[in-house]
């Protein structure tokens, strides 16, 4: 799952859209990873009808001080 998790980060990254919504499914559809690239990225977990985590914000700071995750282009 980390690495579907990471994936859909890199193609993020490389999305030049302000209000972008994509829905990552584990194989047997029970688990699903919904990623929002709006004014912040956030992300949220389900397995089943079951919410694991609510929506929450994605960042990194970098040793140059540029922030990653907010206003995502």
């Amino acid at each position: 799952m980390k690495k579907l998790l990471l994936s859909a980060l890199l193609m993020l990254s490389m999305s030049a859209f302000a209000q972008k919504q994509y829905i990552l499914q584990s194989p047997d559809k029970d688990i699903t990873v919904t990623i929002e690239a709006g004014e912040q990225l956030t992300y949220a977990v389900t397995h089943g009808n079951t919410c694991v985590l609510t929506p929450s914000s994605i960042g990194m700071k970098l040793a140059d001080g540029t922030m990653l995750g907010t206003k995502p282009v």
